[in-house]
């Protein structure tokens, strides 16, 4: 869960990210249009996030690459 968070982090707090990242997932046709942002104190958003996030990995994979941050974790297989 620390890296989703850390992930979600790096796209939402930037605004130039979340903007970019945004116009990538429309740029693919991808049937989301963001991310959301993770809340410790609602045990529903924790599930909300990570299946997102799932259903996002290989969006979010290509944009770390292009914005030249590595995380080695997502490209682990499950």
């Amino acid at each position: 869960m620390k890296i989703v968070i850390k992930v979600i982090n790096f796209i939402r707090t930037t605004g130039l990210n979340h903007r970019q990242f945004r116009e990538f997932l429309s740029f693919l046709k991808s049937d989301y249009t963001g991310i959301s942002y993770f809340c410790e104190t609602r045990w529903l958003s924790r599930g909300k996030t990570l299946k997102r996030f799932f259903h996002l990995r290989e969006e979010i994979t290509i944009f770390l690459e292009i914005k030249n941050k590595s995380m080695p974790e997502l490209s682990q297989p499950f």
